[in-house]
């Protein structure tokens, strides 16, 4: 039980990883530099990051992925549920942190609110079908 959980949330954590990358390295990175460059950390032309911070950040996201998405989905029921779920969560964790940007930081931008919080529940729908898929191969392992 132990093994498959932790199987489970460090496929997350790569999923979830290479997903982040992905959208910041390809996508969102001039937006972001756009809109709340002023609040960066930007040294030589690039975007300097607080990796144990990143990780930490990652971390709880998977391990609430973990704790309130998963379980909702019955063993046998529709693949489409971890999405479902995941998107759900990463909606409101998403909006936790943007809405109350919005609401005290000076100059937060609405697009970078709304924009993020979309991004916090596909990414979060991505992570939680990875994670549900990979415990659903592990049934037949362990």
């Amino acid at each position: 039980m132990f093994l498959k959980l932790l199987i489970t949330w460090f496929s997350g954590m790569a999923g979830l990883l290479i997903l982040d990358l992905f959208w910041i390295g390809f996508f969102a990175s001039d937006f972001y530099r756009k809109q709340i460059g002023f609040l960066l950390h930007i040294e030589d032309g690039n975007m300097v990051v607080n990796i144990p911070a990143a990780l930490a950040t990652w971390a709880v996201i998977v391990t609430g992925i973990q704790i309130f998405a998963l379980p909702r989905v019955p063993q046998q029921g529709p693949l489409l549920s971890f999405v479902l779920w995941g998107a759900l969560f990463g909606a409101v964790t998403y909006a936790v942190y943007d809405l109350t940007n919005f609401a005290v930081v000076k100059n937060w931008p609405l697009a970078v609110t709304l924009v993020d919080i979309a991004w916090g529940t596909v990414v979060c729908a991505g992570t939680a079908l990875c994670m549900g898929l990979v415990s659903r191969g592990l049934e037949r392992w362990l």
